[in-house]
């Protein structure tokens, strides 16, 4: 080999080991966090052609990874805390509705904080709201053909302890005061249950040891309970003390059916 070809080869390969040192760890480093599982629908077996948003976390803004979900690659934030209910959604109008099918059929299924609700006459991964303790009062038999312009949309829209419910419109009201215990059945969707005829609408139509909860496609009076139904995983690692702050003290806490369960080193509101 001639001494002006080795010479040309050491620095090709000279060039490429500078390259390669140089190159930005960042530029194909996944991003922290674990992607939602994929969604319910679309199931991808139409003639539709879907396009990938992204190849890599890298080509998404922000915490957003490259997450495969809905057919195809998207930029979708990480699984975080689920720690806040569904918004209501007035499922009336769904009698005159054609829904798309269901979007979803668990938590996490829905990126960043969102939750599959019942939402749009269907589930579907939706933005939560926070929910001031206590239960709104018995909406009014009678309201005016044409009501009031609403007060507020949600809880958070209203001062000091005061609850956004339907008072023939949204209004601000004062709650009443719940009753100890869960429910064995989660009320967190009852908007999507048509129900012709209830027992009871409220804990205060119960005596205090029981509670206002839906069963046998009702709302009846049953005894509360301490805990929802349903068993906590066992944890399978050692945490380092002093142990975390929990997130929750009681499935009182947690939204829909989730417990308060310590999967990994803290107490925070689980799927079981």
């Amino acid at each position: 080999m001639s001494p002006v070809v080795s010479l040309l080869l050491l620095l090709a390969l000279s060039y490429v080991s500078t390259v390669e040192r140089y190159r930005p760890e960042t530029e194909l480093a996944e991003k922290p966090g674990t992607c939602p599982a994929d969604v319910d629908y679309p199931t991808c077996q139409d003639s539709m052609i879907y396009k990938n948003e992204c190849d890599i976390d890298q080509d998404c803004e922000g915490k957003s990874k490259c997450c495969y979900s809905g057919c195809r690659k998207r930029c979708l934030l990480p699984l975080e805390d689920k720690m806040n209910p569904c918004p209501y959604f007035n499922h009336s109008i769904c009698i005159y509705a054609r829904p798309l099918p269901p979007d979803c059929h668990t938590d996490n299924q829905c990126p960043g904080s969102d939750r599959c609700c019942c939402f749009n006459c269907r589930h579907q991964c939706t933005p939560t709201v926070k929910v001031k303790p206590g239960q709104c009062p018995a909406p009014k038999k009678k309201c005016p053909k044409i009501l009031p312009e609403a007060e507020c949309k949600t809880d958070s829209d209203c001062s000091d302890n005061k609850k956004c419910c339907d008072q023939c419109g949204q209004k601000c009201v004062s709650p009443e005061k719940e009753h100890a215990g869960v429910c064995p059945t989660s009320l967190e969707n009852l908007s999507c249950i048509n129900l012709e005829k209830t027992l009871c609408n409220r804990d205060s139509d119960c005596p205090l040891k029981q509670k206002c909860c839906l069963s046998g496609d009702t709302l009846q009076c049953l005894d509360v309970k301490n805990e929802k139904p349903g068993t906590c995983p066992i944890p399978v690692t050692r945490c380092k003390p002093p142990p975390p702050k929990p997130l929750c003290n009681s499935d009182q806490e947690c939204p829909g059916d989730k417990k308060c369960c310590t999967p990994w080193c803290r107490k925070e509101c689980t799927d079981v």
